[in-house]
């Protein structure tokens, strides 16, 4: 077996998260810290992270295929979706279409810290 493939579960240690911690479309992205929760499975149809978000830090509305799920870990969220801006606290979760405009960034000065998952459906 190819040592970059890894057997289900993918398992992924809190202590071992700076070792996943990836770039964002090839490069980094100001203000986004991802953290690869599936790094090794490569039949996935979901792409799970851990991502720190930086206060202060404008971002820009995209738009994609798929879902997506975002679990507030810390801080608060601000998501831009559509027209609309919601924030979240720690618990609070979002699970939206991906193909509206949208942006998620920390609210207000301090850094906060999500769990997102992508669906992509091909």
């Amino acid at each position: 077996m190819d040592d970059q493939f890894k057997p289900d579960p993918i398992i992924t240690r809190a202590s071992d998260l700076e070792s996943v911690k990836v770039a964002h479309n090839g490069e980094t992205k100001e203000g986004y810290a991802y953290y690869s929760l599936a790094i090794g499975k490569p039949d996935r149809h979901m792409d799970p992270f851990k991502i720190d978000l930086a206060p202060n830090v404008a971002q820009s509305l995209s738009s994609h295929e798929g879902e997506e799920l975002i679990i507030c870990i810390s801080g608060e969220v601000e998501i831009d979706y559509g027209t609309e801006t919601t924030i979240l606290q720690a618990g609070d979760t979002a699970y939206y279409n991906s193909v509206v405009k949208h942006c998620v960034r920390a609210a207000g000065s301090k850094p906060a810290s999500i769990y997102g998952i992508v669906f992509m459906p091909f």
